[in-house]
């Protein structure tokens, strides 16, 4: 796997992850942006 593709699949991931924060969000559970969405794991 070269740079690029590993930095492609980096931004996929993370568009999916804040993607999935969101639709967290959006059915009431609480989660800190300013902490990256980590709250809701801990």
């Amino acid at each position: 796997m070269s740079y690029t593709d590993y930095f492609i699949a980096l931004c996929l991931s993370e568009l999916i992850f804040n993607s999935l924060l969101y639709y967290i969000n959006s059915n009431g559970q609480p989660y800190g942006i300013e902490t990256g969405g980590l709250s809701i794991l801990s």
